[in-house]
């Protein structure tokens, strides 16, 4: 059985993703494995995408500590227009 890390923080969780393609093209995890973690990743990244918005379109203060440090960086809603969509 294998021991999971826990993952704290974007910089964690992109690290397990690029580990996990890495395994996939050397052939230690199976696509199915590999998609359940590319799955799982992408429904923890438009969660926390989601709380951002939020926090931005209130006006509030993003607090995200998921994110790391800086995300309490407020935009000027000006500003926000500014940011490329993914």
């Amino acid at each position: 059985k294998k021991i999971m890390t826990k993952i704290t923080n974007m910089t964690m969780l992109r690290n397990k993703v690029l580990k996990t393609i890495e395994d996939l093209e050397n052939g230690k995890i199976d696509i199915n494995e590999a998609g359940v973690i590319a799955k799982l990743s992408e429904t923890v990244i438009s969660g926390l995408k989601s709380e951002m918005q939020y926090a931005l379109i209130t006006n509030q203060e993003p607090n995200i500590p998921f994110y790391g440090e800086g995300t309490g960086v407020f935009l000027d809603k000006k500003d926000i227009k500014k940011i490329p969509q993914l």
